[in-house]
């Protein structure tokens, strides 16, 4: 869907790692990139790792990356090295990546606007959803929530109109109670 209507540019949020792993892998079967595209991806990855070490260059995480890359997809996750989140924001922001997934540091860390955001659950679809649209380029962000058919569509609705999960507390302060220090 997101290629038929062209939603490339797409971040796709997860709320774990591995599902990033897991969904990017499904994606790069696609290979969205052209190979005028993969030679600016190449570019700006081997520019970018000339102040690794010769042992940072060969670390698993590097090595995988590039070929997602090449095809126009990344993953982005609080255990990446600095040196590949600055790349994938490159080349996220050159519109060289056509799906980025990311769990919810890339929201927390990061304003970088999308086209589109999609969410593969209801999970903090609040406080994430407003990335979507491009201040001065789109005239409307386009938000795709996954969810499966146990949520109800009272639930559904709720998420979509923005309201919060109910706060419910496990203390309960009483009088008897002494002030903590």
């Amino acid at each position: 869907m997101i290629v038929e209507r062209n939603f490339a540019g797409v971040i796709i949020f997860s709320f774990s790692k591995k599902d990033c792993e897991v969904y990017a892998m499904q994606m790069a079967k696609l290979n969205s990139n052209t190979a005028d595209e993969k030679k600016l991806v190449d570019e700006v990855f081997n520019n970018a790792l000339d102040v690794l070490s010769k042992e940072g260059r060969q670390l698993p995480q590097v090595e995988n990356g590039l070929p997602l890359l090449r095809r126009g997809i990344a993953i982005h996750h609080g255990e990446l090295l600095p040196i590949l989140k600055e790349i994938i924001e490159i080349l996220f922001g050159e519109g060289l990546l056509k799906g980025f997934f990311a769990t919810e540091t890339f929201a927390v860390d990061l304003n970088m606007p999308a086209r589109a955001v999609l969410f593969t659950g209801p999970r903090e679809y609040i406080q994430i959803a407003f990335r979507a649209g491009r201040q001065g380029l789109d005239d409307k962000g386009i938000v795709i929530l996954m969810i499966d058919g146990k949520v109800s569509p009272a639930v559904g609705r709720d998420i979509v109109q923005g309201k919060a999960d109910p706060i419910n507390l496990a203390f309960h302060l009483t009088y008897n109670q002494p002030p903590s220090s």
